[in-house]
């Protein structure tokens, strides 16, 4: 379920193809990376593979050449004119992290052995094939990339800072991309009621109400208003007189915008993250932390700030007894 905007950026996607190529190869690979417009026949160094891509490789984001790295690259050289300074963001992280491999920028007509080579063939991304010794390889052979990849940038810029051994613990070796990049977001709401439509709405499963009192489990999304008539008015466990702390998987949120969008109160909002660790390591946010209380009236749970004795479905028939209120469109 996602609408324009959602999905991560397509020149990221299009490397899919190359990094599940390269986690399947029996060993492996210099890798040369070339933009779609690049000649069908070009020069490239004996043991070095050259592969064009569907877009623009100066496009790459800073998970993509480390995705590529953790796939089996020895290394990586970006033979596009345009400038692409996430890689040398990239390259910044392995040599801090101590990795051999490098990722440096080179242009087509770059000088070097390669030019007294003949030119050879440039296969496109989406053609590549398999020796058969890959496909006889054991399952376990297989390097990261090669059966599952992350659909968000965050996801994926985590698991391959996983799969090169670089620590959640060392926020310097991996800056957020090149030009203060702030892409990554978490949300913050002050005058959270644990209502649960955020949670529930969410397409990526971002959001989860957790009970306190529960240790790391999450309770049903949602916490009151409908009375004891309704299962989903209460939060499993987070009942009147506890509380409920409104959790985002960071790696998981897209910032689509959803939850700000239909979160009745209107208290959500999305921030820069503070610091890389929001990104690295669980990855968990608390974005509220709520105080259930229980309605004088009706007798359900519901949170928010201050004194108030009836939650809002309460509160808004004592203000209207005879009135009715409709969903706001748009």
């Amino acid at each position: 379920m996602t609408r324009p905007g959602d999905a991560p950026g397509s020149a990221s996607d299009a490397l899919g193809p190359v990094v599940r190529w390269l986690a399947w190869l029996p060993d492996p690979v210099h890798l040369h990376l070339l933009c779609a417009t690049a000649p069908a026949r070009l020069r490239v160094p004996r043991r070095a593979v050259a592969v064009r891509l569907a877009g623009c490789a100066a496009d790459l984001p800073l998970s993509g050449y480390l995705e590529l790295v953790a796939a089996g690259a020895l290394s990586v050289t970006v033979r596009d004119p345009h400038p692409a300074p996430a890689a040398g963001a990239a390259d910044a992280v392995l040599e801090r992290a101590g990795r051999p491999e490098r990722i440096s920028a080179a242009p087509d007509d770059a000088p070097g052995p390669a030019r007294r080579r003949r030119p050879r063939p440039v296969p496109d991304a989406a053609s590549l094939g398999l020796p058969r010794r890959a496909v006889l390889a054991p399952a376990g052979s297989v390097r990261p990339g090669g059966r599952w990849r992350a659909g968000t940038e965050r996801a994926r810029l985590r698991d391959a800072l996983t799969a090169l051994g670089l620590p959640a613990d060392r926020p310097d070796d991996a800056p957020p991309g090149p030009g203060g990049d702030r892409t990554v977001r978490v949300l913050d709401a002050p005058g959270c009621t644990a209502c649960g439509v955020c949670a529930r709405a969410c397409p990526q499963g971002a959001l989860s109400l957790v009970d306190p009192g529960a240790g790391s489990g999450t309770a049903p999304a949602g916490v009151g208003g409908t009375g004891p008539s309704a299962g989903a008015g209460s939060c499993g466990g987070t009942g009147p007189g506890t509380g409920a702390i409104l959790r985002q998987d960071v790696a998981a949120c897209t910032a689509c915008g959803w939850c700000v969008d239909l979160c009745p109160p209107g208290v959500l909002r999305l921030v820069p993250a503070p610091a890389w660790a929001a990104v690295v390591g669980d990855g968990l946010h608390d974005v509220a932390r709520v105080v259930i209380r229980t309605c004088a009236r009706c007798g359900s749970g519901f949170g928010g700030a201050g004194d108030a004795r009836l939650c809002p479905v309460c509160a808004y028939r004592r203000a209207h007894p005879f009135g009715s209120t409709a969903v706001p469109r748009g």
